[in-house]
């Protein structure tokens, strides 16, 4: 606008100009004109235009003095609302410094000597010592932290801190504290995991300034930055000695940001979802479902934590709808073990309405999905098929698809061993899960014949140990006779996993169909494997039980866990990764084509009357399993993943 309204960009969109007065002459204070001393004239040029002089260094003088000529850089830079620049002038909008722009484009990247190469003098006091590379030191917290961040004329700010305008701490921001806090427990707002691709770059995200607890918050979106380590480097796991990785970094924001995200179900019906939950289940009634689910699930599928479902009955209040769903779901059919609830709940509430329930408040989480969402989603597809003489939809694969997403998003296929930025509690939970969610994956696309979604390349999780059992709230004494359960069951799907990549995925079916030499050399491997699994199972799992189910409870007393034996679905497991892997090897013997072209010779032979008999005895084997099974078994809880095919 060089001479009045309307301005350049109003006039090419024919719009009404918000401006009413052109263009004022604007000179930018020069310290040589103030005289030596003046200590009132300072705080005059101070207050009018928000620098202080002092900070600007000797380096940066002549180019400073030599941008004031150009008529771009002759206007004072000021930070502006994105949604008012657009009523700008083009070249106002050129006149935002670098720091304006990395923070527009998401990056939010603090100054660092790092891009002193850009020419701004606005950059290079916040970031970390070259002595430390990769990773910038904590800011030491203080009670008086908060006024001195606001305070404009803090010594380690850069020119462009000043000319921003202050912006208040989110509530995002989790309270400074010695003990680690969880990511799960931000009230209104969510997590996402922040990977490799993407807006966001983790190379430039570690060099943000983070506090004492790991965070750093975006001054132009909000968002805050919350660092899981400060060690830049994985635990030594770099490609090569002395490199270094960027830090694993999670974003929190607002769930109003999404609030408003398509395609979503009605607020009323969300209100009148929860709702029909609290009709059907009362707190009392959830405290009750909620114990039998840690007596007769959790030994056997341990995907939450005490840390969620304290024991002084509060868990049904602050469990979400989903999750509080499913597990009174999953939960009910062992109502007859409790004496309370038999008295209580003459009818047992519908198991089919519970799932329904959680079903549509996970539609809603899926926006901003939690812990809480993925363990939700792994006890629906534990549910059990509404009709057994009926293959499973193809819902149970998406909605497994859908379970693998959420996890990558919140990060559980990352090793969260390291992670001190968080409490052990959700390291070991996530850990938990992670294998939860690889276990039914595999388990679910064998059932499916569907390819898996899951590749070792993308996931750094450590193998399960004892100390991923343990509670911090509590000892589970009922359940600790059969948390190994789990653990070999993620040992058993590693091997699962192996055959299928060997025999089942599209380039292997073409090299092993019709080669009946290569598939019995590739099933040495996976036959020594699945030895060696099971003698290394200990001898209460090893076994079947022979308990009676006729027994009677002496004196009238509860049921306790020991009287229902889950390890039975383990078993089964076995016999299942056993028929996948003579399945395979019968193909070749089976095929037309290498029976023509004498594939097997007289010295293959042998071989194939091993697989074929081999066979024959994996089928026996299965009979006998489940005519052995009595009430002990069939009452316990199984997993639903073990394939259809073979089973039910």
């Amino acid at each position: 606008m060089e001479h009045g309204p309307p301005c350049t960009m109003c006039r090419e969109r024919l719009s009404t100009c918000t401006f009413t007065n052109g263009p004022g002459r604007r000179t930018r204070p020069n310290k040589s004109r103030l005289p030596e001393g003046s200590a009132q004239s300072r705080r005059d040029l101070i207050q009018s235009t928000g620098v202080d002089l002092n900070l600007i260094n000797s380096a940066h003088q002549a180019e400073f003095d030599a941008t004031r000529r150009s008529s771009v850089s002759a206007r004072q830079p000021e930070y502006r609302n994105p949604q008012d620049i657009q009523h700008e002038d083009f070249n106002d909008r050129l006149d935002l410094n670098m720091d304006n722009l990395l923070d527009m484009f998401s990056y939010d990247v603090q100054e660092s000597s790092n891009f002193a190469f850009l020419g701004s003098p606005d950059l290079g006091s916040d970031l970390a010592r070259p002595d430390l590379p990769g990773s910038s030191p904590p800011v030491q917290a203080s009670p008086n932290s908060s006024a001195q961040e606001s305070n404009s004329t803090r010594n380690d700010s850069s020119l462009g801190n000043h000319l921003h305008s202050p912006i208040p701490e989110s509530s995002l921001v989790l309270p400074r504290t010695s003990v680690p806090v969880s990511i799960e427990n931000i009230s209104g707002a969510s997590s996402r995991f922040i990977g490799f691709t993407g807006e966001l770059d983790l190379y430039l995200l570690r060099h943000r300034r983070y506090d004492v607890d790991n965070q750093s918050q975006s001054q132009h979106t909000n968002i805050v930055y919350r660092r899981m380590n400060q060690q830049p480097c994985l635990r030594g796991r770099g490609p090569t000695e002395g490199d270094t990785l960027p830090p694993q970094v999670f974003s929190i924001m607002d769930d109003t940001h999404t609030r408003n995200a398509e395609p979503r179900a009605d607020q009323k019906l969300l209100l009148d979802n929860e709702q029909t939950l609290r009709d059907l289940i009362s707190d009392d009634i959830a405290q009750h479902l909620i114990r039998l689910y840690y007596r007769f699930v959790d030994p056997y599928f341990p995907i939450l934590s005490r840390a969620e479902c304290p024991p002084d009955g509060s868990a049904s209040r602050t469990l979400s709808v989903s999750l509080l769903a499913a597990i009174c779901a999953t939960a009910i059919p062992f109502i007859i073990y409790d004496d309370d609830l038999c008295v209580q709940l003459p009818r047992a509430p519908s198991v089919t309405q519970l799932f329904r329930i959680s079903w549509l408040a996970i539609t809603q989480e899926l926006h901003t999905p939690r812990l809480s969402t993925i363990q939700a989603c792994l006890l629906m597809l534990q549910r059990h098929p509404t009709d057994l003489y009926v293959a499973d939809s193809p819902f149970q694969w998406t909605l497994m698809s859908i379970t693998v997403a959420a996890a990558q998003n919140l990060g559980l296929n990352r090793d969260p061993t390291d992670w001190t930025a968080i409490p052990f509690w959700e390291r070991r939970l996530r850990k938990r899960l992670w294998w939860a969610v690889w276990v039914m994956e595999k388990f679910t696309a064998l059932g499916q014949g569907m390819p898996t979604h899951l590749v070792a390349l993308n996931c750094d999780v450590d193998l399960l140990t004892a100390e991923d059992f343990e509670d911090d709230q509590s000892k589970i004494s009922e359940g600790d006779g059969t948390r190994s359960h789990f653990f070999h069951l993620m040992m058993l799907t590693i091997v699962l996993n192996d055959i299928v990549e060997l025999y089942y995925t599209v380039q292997s079916v073409k090299k092993t169909a019709n080669n009946f030499q290569l598939s019995l050399d590739l099933a040495k491997q996976a036959r020594a494997k699945l030895k060696d699994w099971i003698e290394q199972l200990p001898p209460n799992l090893r076994t079947a039980r022979k308990d009676s189910a006729n027994a009677k409870l002496a004196g009238g007393l509860a049921p306790t866990i020991h009287q229902l034996d889950g390890n039975c679905s383990l078993r089964l497991a076995y016999i299942t990764t056993q028929m996948t892997l003579f399945r395979a090897l019968l193909r070749p013997i089976s095929s037309s084509s290498a029976l023509s072209s004498h594939e097997i010779n007289q010295q293959g032979f042998g071989g194939a009357h091993a697989v074929v008999t081999g066979a024959i005895a994996c089928v026996k084997e299965l009979v006998e399993f489940v005519e052995s099974l009595t009430g002990v078994e069939w009452d316990a809880f199984w997993h639903s993943c073990k394939s259809s095919t073979y089973f039910f």
